[in-house]
């Protein structure tokens, strides 16, 4: 860590007044298919002589072997579409997972066979009643899922559970504000100033020359290829071609071109956005569960809620190297019909806040810094098999600091590292929970 805030320092010579909050994104639509599968799995023996009670002092062989294997299928797809009227995402997947785990102990031979299905579908579209102010949101979530849980000892069925999960959300909201992603208008301004400081401009940067690049950047972003090599080289020739209509360029050296690669290649850029946008939105949700056990005995639990949310999000450039964002949220959860044969102590409502405030150092275009503070208050509902003295809910209390660093080297080497400290505390019997944890990570890809 203290290597990456000392490497940050470098790399002064932006223009602290350049305004990256002016930038427009423009129009696009993005179409993303995935398709990821992964396996994994373990197994061990552990053996070792246990004594015999019968004084004899003889020993006699035992043990305990485990072994397990998990797969998962997962085809995704995503939308996003982008204009000054509106703004449209949708996501959906198909997930299979299949678990098999085995265990060898002195109950007997257990094995366990869980295999689930899941679908998602994600749509919501907010609506510009006038541009970046009033809008219009409209999202629907929906959920299904099927799980079989089975396990036997000895090849004797001991439980085979088959559980059934139905979750809609829809809802509706208004809101004012709009954010703009300036990622692209932070990498232009690197680029075109750098080929100024190396002399490779032939006439004055102005303004308007780095929108103009960083609009066209941003459309580059959004095209799809299905070659990355032929990508590359589309997109160098169209950034080339523009800043030869714009005047800047008039003879391509090695040096101009060395520059342009690097830094359209090379950098880190992670996202960065501007812009204030308050919400408040209702939706209904519906929640169906079954679960049908081994002695074909079936248990259905259905709840509706009603959950209303405010909420704000602030994201402000305060210059080329810092960036300052400001979120808040105050919702409440009501329980509108509830029909649960295990537990009816459900609480009516559940509030829940928080506020959090961060700031983000950009020193150099491969150096990310992030500082966090915030507080978060709910109300939690209480299991009603832990203690039968428990309320239904009780009021929590947590606040927390963060402080994050990535350094990138190259497209295939990053050093990352985060520091986590945070203090929650109870009204119910004064209980208190602090919790530190840290990560340091070295990611490297060979390909």
């Amino acid at each position: 860590m203290l290597c990456v805030v000392a490497t940050s320092w470098a790399g002064f010579s932006q223009d602290k007044n350049f305004d990256l909050s002016r930038y427009k994104f423009p129009d696009y639509k993005r179409h993303e298919m995935e398709l990821n599968f992964n396996s994994n799995g373990y197994s061990w023996d552990r053996s070792y002589d246990q004594p015999l009670n019968d004084g004899s002092g003889n020993t006699k062989k035992d043990g305990w072997m485990a072994s397990e294997s998990k797969s998962n299928l997962n085809l995704s797809y995503s939308y996003e579409g982008l204009t000054r009227k509106s703004i449209d995402h949708i996501t959906s997947s198909i997930s299979g997972n299949y678990t098999y785990s085995m265990n060898d102990h002195y109950l007997g031979k257990e094995k366990n066979f869980v295999p689930d299905v899941s679908w998602a579908l994600s749509r919501s579209r907010d609506y510009y009643l006038s541009e970046n102010k009033f809008f219009l949101e409209g999202f629907l979530n929906t959920r299904l899922s099927y799980k079989n849980t089975k396990k036997t000892i000895d090849n004797t069925v001991n439980l085979n559970d088959k559980y059934k999960t139905f979750e809609i959300q829809v809802g509706v909201g208004a809101g004012y504000g709009r954010k703009e992603n300036v990622s692209d208008l932070w990498q232009a301004y690197y680029i075109l100033e750098n080929l100024k400081k190396q002399g490779s401009l032939e006439i004055e940067l102005e303004e308007k020359d780095i929108f103009e690049f960083a609009a066209l950047a941003s459309r580059l972003k959004n095209k799809r290829f299905f070659d990355y090599r032929l990508r590359k080289i589309a997109e160098l020739q169209a950034l080339d071609s523009l800043l030869h209509t714009q005047g800047l360029i008039q003879e391509s050296d090695i040096s101009y071109f060395t520059t342009l690669n690097d830094y359209w290649n090379f950098t880190g850029f992670p996202d960065r956005e501007s812009g204030n946008v308050l919400k408040f939105w209702l939706s209904p949700q519906y929640w169906r569960y079954s679960n049908k056990s081994l002695n074909d005995s079936v248990v259905n639990n259905n709840a509706t809620y009603l959950k209303s949310q405010l909420s704000f999000e602030s994201h402000k450039q305060l210059n080329i190297f810092w960036e300052r964002i400001i979120t808040a949220e105050l919702s409440n959860l009501t329980l509108v019909d509830q029909s649960n044969e295990n537990y009816t102590n459900t609480p009516k409502n559940l509030l829940f806040s928080s506020l959090d405030m961060s700031y983000r150092f950009y020193p150099n275009t491969r150096t990310r810094l992030q500082a966090s503070i915030g507080y978060t208050g709910e109300e939690e509902s209480t299991s009603p098999y832990e203690s039968p003295d428990l309320p239904s809910k009780i009021w929590i209390n947590e606040i927390y600091g963060k402080f994050s660093g990535v350094y990138y080297i190259s497209p295939q080497l990053q050093i990352s590292g985060n520091i986590n400290l945070s203090h929650r505390f109870e009204t119910f019997n004064n209980g208190k929970f602090e919790n530190l944890s840290y990560n340091l990570g070295l990611r490297y890809a060979i390909f």
